[in-house]
């Protein structure tokens, strides 16, 4: 984590269920929709374990995901994050950052599977 940043690890989810469940709508500071977390040691048979960078939770989704500062006239930034895809090689991900209603940011990455790589956003 860079200095003065709060690393996210989903391993303190208030309730947390051991193997899966909902990151609550307003977590860290940060609105969720349509979040997942998974517990990547539970399933042996997918790819989940090579994002895991800390503990053993991490968040996933397989529908577009939101997230928004949950603090009123207030921005968050994201500086990186870990990302690897599970099940299938070749998948694009797409990441659009927004200042009120107007773009200021969009990229897309492609990942695999085995392989997590650290995505750092200027």
């Amino acid at each position: 984590c860079k200095l003065d940043s709060t690393a996210v690890t989903f391993d303190d989810i208030p309730n947390l269920n051991s193997l899966q469940g909902a990151i609550p709508s307003v977590y860290n500071n940060i609105s969720w929709t349509n979040a997942q977390y998974l517990n990547a040691t539970a399933s042996v048979s997918s790819d989940y374990k090579y994002v895991c960078s800390s503990g053993q939770m991490v968040c996933w989704l397989n529908v577009p995901m939101t997230m928004q500062t949950s603090i009123a006239n207030t921005t968050c930034t994201i500086n990186s994050f870990v990302i690897a895809a599970s099940w299938s090689n070749y998948i694009t991900v797409t990441i659009v950052g927004y200042f009120t209603s107007t773009q200021i940011y969009t990229t897309t990455v492609a990942i695999n599977t085995y392989t997590k790589q650290i995505m750092e956003l200027n």
